[in-house]
C-alpha cells in the first residue's frame, strides 16, 4: 500500500499538484492513515469498491486491501470494473454501485439501513 501511495503522491508533486501532500504529510503520516496498516484494528465489514482503469487510486491498492483482508480472515464485499476509472462514471456501474451499498448496507445494519431519505 505505501509503496503505491508513494508512486500517486509522486505523480501528484511532479505534475506540480502539491495539495494531496499538504492533506496526506509525509510517508509515515500516509501510513498512519492507511486502511492497510489498521486492518489488525477493524472489527467491523469492508465494502472495496474499485475501478481497475483508475489513475488517481491505484487498482492494486485495492486488490492488496482485499488480500489482506482475506488472509486475516475480515469480512469484505468487493465490487471491481475494469473499464472504471477513479469514481465509477456509466450508468450501468453506478447502478451496481449503489445497489452493492445498498445491499450492503442492509446486510449489516439491518433492513432499512440503506433506504433513500424522503
Amino acid at each position: 500500500w505505501r509503496i503505491e501511495m508513494d508512486r500517486s503522491v509522486y505523480s501528484h508533486l511532479r505534475s506540480g499538484n502539491t495539495s494531496f501532500a499538504q492533506y496526506v504529510g509525509d510517508r509515515a503520516d500516509a501510513k498512519a492513515i492507511s486502511p492497510l496498516f489498521m486492518l489488525d484494528r477493524f472489527n467491523v465489514p469492508v465494502l472495496i469498491m474499485q475501478g481497475g482503469a483508475d489513475n488517481i487510486v491505484p487498482p492494486q491498492n485495492a486488490e492488496r486491501l482485499r488480500d489482506k483482508l482475506e488472509a486475516m480472515h475480515k469480512p469484505y464485499e468487493w465490487l471491481w470494473f475494469g473499464n472504471e476509472y477513479h469514481g465509477f462514471q456509466t450508468e450501468p456501474h453506478l447502478v451496481a454501485m449503489f445497489n452493492k451499498v445498498q445491499a450492503f448496507l442492509t446486510r449489516y445494519l439491518g433492513p432499512g439501513a440503506g433506504a433513500t431519505a424522503h
